[in-house]
């Protein structure tokens, strides 16, 4: 039978032994960190067994409260309260700690253990991540008339000072989650020493600027001084609140604690000894856990989720509808076929879509809540915010009620590429639409020209790059991404594009496919995104010479490497020469091709028609580079095909 509610009269000694597993996890591993875990554990401590609504028995319970510890370090004060509640860690895991199949990694990582709600580590993603949840929370309990889930997140200074957070923080205030509490762990050290080496704002005043409540915890090691400062964040209030929480790092361990030499793991055995000694645990074993305390922590029931089971629902996404197409001929931006496809596809699944002041065609009259309290549309509007963007789009998608999808350029997708590093590293599935693609920018200049951009996109693993040659691959592959697991981006163009024949119809979904031309071709043009319509055209100019070649669209390159050796060896042949045309830089493309024709330089403002034919992205450009390689391949005997132009069975 579970006791409905914690004992307190075990608060002293349960808090002692979460400390005395991170102290034998970290000094048996060697390695990682100590301070902060110690000096949050009281925290919490009563967190977990008084606020934070979750049921050990079923932790993926849609009503259940969300914590977040964006403050990474910290993670074996969590770890140790899974164990102690049951949830997805075991004694085993926290002796192995740091260790080859453990389920305590060096940071959280939601892939590996349950109960971990997002994986953090970089500082500042988590602030994003839990603003992300608690936007879905505010959305799914507008849409099922209940109240929201509450969303705990513990940040650092650390955390504080990277502009992810920042931004993030601003758009939670401008919203009004109200559903929010962040607790600032204001223990006034980093690894460099004091804080005020590198900070010195008020935080509580920054928080209220940008329209959060402040509350201020007494005392961050006394149960009723925390009790009362997190029953005041979660008082009924239309902010989100921050409470600030005065922590010594590496407390009780008193010989270094307050200092940055707390940061790291303890591991001197006789630092180890003395702050088990002022623990009470002196002369007990190592991972020694009360078998009633333990008990204890299992069966008791937390605070019941707020809403009631009728109010439940599945958040598994709905697949995507029939993607709009368009017939061959007309004229449109791969952008705005993307966009127009998202739209449609929001009518039937659960998306959640937003743009960092690029919305253009995006949205539509009425998925926009105009009041800045009421976040309960289905688009948001993040401002010049890419870097918040992505991190709070990466909390949408762990929550797993929507499915993200948000816009901006591509030459600004390096602000967004922490959080897309871990979009792909923990499996979300969150959408990319990343607008002027290439030096078609034009006049924008340089800085707003990608040229390094693809490749290193596609070197990022778990992400599923694609450029679409036209509308309709552009719309067909976005409702693919819908229904694939993982990040997906999307490189799209700002101009227009002719629709190609056949692209409604195409094998997209396997990645490369021969868009013209037949087996009886002497040269092979792949190409991808707006390069496509150039090859076709340079295609025609080198049959007029008697020279057949095929044509192949490429949009993914992740899509194509899925596919089986026969397949693969029918698009990439081993017996002509391969060109490949992409108006980005180059790497990569010696995969596919003999040769490649694409940018290794900088842009420059001028009309973008005028700088792709100066790169060398022109029919005529194309058909001339290509006829030179059909020369040095004949004149070779063929001597150059490529080992890499083909791939066997086992591949």
């Amino acid at each position: 039978m579970k006791d409905q509610q914690w004992p307190t009269s075990r608060d002293g000694e349960a808090i002692a032994v979460l400390r005395g597993l991170i102290l034998d996890a970290a000094a048996t591993a060697g390695s990682g960190h100590s301070g902060t875990a110690l000096a949050l554990t009281p925290l919490m401590h009563v967190l977990f067994t008084r606020f934070l609504a979750h049921d050990p028995a079923d932790p993926d319970l849609e009503s259940r409260d969300r914590f977040v510890l964006s403050v990474g370090h910290a993670g074996l004060a969590l770890h140790a309260l899974l164990y102690l509640r049951g949830i997805g860690v075991g004694l085993d895991d926290l002796r192995t700690y740091r260790r080859r199949g453990s389920k305590v990694p060096g940071h959280p990582e939601s892939w590996m253990t349950e109960g971990v709600e997002v994986t953090t580590g970089p500082l500042g993603q988590g602030v994003a991540n839990a603003v992300g949840i608690a936007v879905a929370r505010r959305i799914a309990a507008a849409r099922d008339g209940v109240d929201p889930e509450r969303v705990f997140v513990v940040c650092s200074d650390g955390d504080l000072m990277e502009g992810v957070a920042l931004e993030s923080v601003a758009l939670a205030g401008h919203l009004g989650l109200s559903n929010l509490v962040a607790v600032h762990d204001d223990n006034r050290v980093t690894v460099d020493g004091p804080v005020e080496l590198s900070r010195s704002e008020d935080t509580a005043d920054l928080f209220r600027a940008f329209g959060w409540r402040v509350v201020r915890a007494s005392s961050a090691e006394e149960v009723p001084a925390l009790e009362s400062a997190l029953a005041q964040a979660c008082q009924p209030d239309d902010r989100p609140t921050l409470v600030q929480l005065p922590s010594v790092i590496g407390w009780p361990c008193a010989e270094i604690a307050g200092t940055s030499d707390a940061h790291d793991a303890i591991v001197d055995s006789n630092l180890v000894a003395s702050t088990k000694k002022a623990l009470g645990l002196e002369g007990r074993a190592p991972f020694h856990v009360p078998a009633d305390l333990a008990d204890a922590y299992r069966r008791f029931v937390s605070v019941p989720p707020r809403r009631t089971a009728s109010a439940e629902r599945a958040s598994s996404q709905r697949r995507a509808p029939v993607p709009p197409l368009w017939a061959a001929g007309e004229q449109l931006s791969t952008t705005l076929a993307a966009m127009s496809a998202a739209r449609s596809a929001s009518e039937s699944m659960p998306l959640l879509r937003g743009s960092a002041d690029l919305s253009g065609d995006f949205k539509v009259a009425g998925d926009v809540a105009q009041s800045r309290r009421t976040p309960e549309g289905t688009f948001i509007h993040f401002g010049v915010r890419e870097h918040a963007m992505a991190g709070i789009m990466n909390g949408v998608a762990a929550d797993g009620a929507f499915t993200p999808v948000c816009s901006t350029f591509l030459a600004f997708s390096d602000y967004m590429r922490p959080a897309v590093r871990l979009a792909a590293m923990s499996g979300l599935r969150s959408i990319y639409l990343w607008s002027h693609d290439s030096l078609a920018v034009g006049e924008d200049g340089p800085t707003h020209q990608p040229v390094e951009q693809l490749p290193s996109l596609r070197a990022t693993p778990g992400l599923t790059t694609y450029r679409p040659a036209d509308a309709n691959e552009a719309s067909r592959l976005l409702h693919l991404a819908l229904d694939r697991p993982g990040p997906a981006a999307f490189v799209l163009t700002r101009q227009k594009l002719p629709v190609l024949a056949g692209t409604d119809r195409a094998p997209v979904e396997r990645g490369a496919y021969v868009i013209e031309g037949d087996d009886a071709a002497v040269l092979d043009l792949i190409a991808t995104g707006s390069e496509v319509a150039l090859c076709i055209d340079a295609a025609r100019l080198l049959e007029a010479r008697g020279i057949p070649v095929r044509v192949i669209s490429m949009p993914s390159w992740e899509l194509f490497e899925e596919q089986d050796a026969g397949y693969w060896n029918s698009i990439i042949r081993s017996g002509v020469p391969r060109l490949a045309v992409e108006a980005a830089a180059a790497q990569g493309w010696e995969r596919y091709a003999s040769a490649a024709i694409g940018v290794s330089w900088y842009g420059r403002s001028m009309p973008g028609p005028d700088l792709m034919r100066e790169a060398g992205f022109s029919p005529e450009a194309v058909a001339e580079r290509a006829s030179d390689l059909l020369s040095e391949w004949r004149g070779a005997g063929g001597a150059r095909r490529n080992s890499e132009g083909h791939r066997g069975s086992g591949a």
